[in-house]
């Protein structure tokens, strides 16, 4: 699959996080031919990733970082990806490891959730490796998507007590001092 081909994918990914979209899109461009490679076709690719994944701040924060490049020859412009992308997953690194090494403390709230963030999710299955104890979750059913639902099957599947809520009861609750 082409850049092209990947970029179209990315911005109508439902399915994974915006880190992993994030990742998926430096992965698609650091492996692009430079004369493959159109800038205008590249503007038109990110305007419609950022059209199609409007909320999703490593989605914004990756195209800035590309368009920030796109002044440059397509070689450049091409290392530049390869580049932010050793970035991101070094920091995606640091950020599980420093959670394995100094994990937040358990306490009796439940934890909060929303949506099927993909570094949540890394970070719950480094904690969970670590035999780290959630005591329950109320997790945000993320609609329109409903990625919420992912979320709280999979903190099921390692026993954690989950309730499933609407966005707007998982707000109020956290408003209200009722979760951490």
């Amino acid at each position: 699959m082409g850049w092209r081909d990947a970029l179209q994918r990315a911005a109508e990914n439902r399915q994974d996080g915006a880190q992993t979209i994030a990742l998926d899109v430096l992965e698609a461009l650091a492996s692009a031919r430079p004369d493959n490679l159109s800038k205008e076709e590249l503007d038109r690719a990110l305007h419609t990733l950022q059209k199609g994944q409007p909320a999703m701040a490593p989605i914004l924060r990756v195209c800035a970082e590309i368009r920030a490049h796109m002044d440059k020859p397509a070689g450049d412009l091409i290392q530049a990806c390869r580049t932010m992308l050793q970035n991101y997953r070094t920091m995606q690194d640091r950020f599980l490891e420093h959670l394995k090494h100094d994990p937040p403390e358990a306490g009796r709230r439940p934890w909060v959730f929303f949506s099927w963030s993909s570094t949540v999710n890394r970070g719950m299955q480094t904690l969970f490796s670590e035999s780290f104890e959630v005591p329950a979750a109320l997790v945000g059913a993320s609609r329109p998507g409903g990625e919420g639902r992912k979320t709280a099957a999979w903190l099921r599947e390692r026993g954690v007590e989950v309730q499933l809520l609407s966005d707007a009861d998982l707000f109020d609750r956290v408003g209200r001092g009722e979760a951490g």
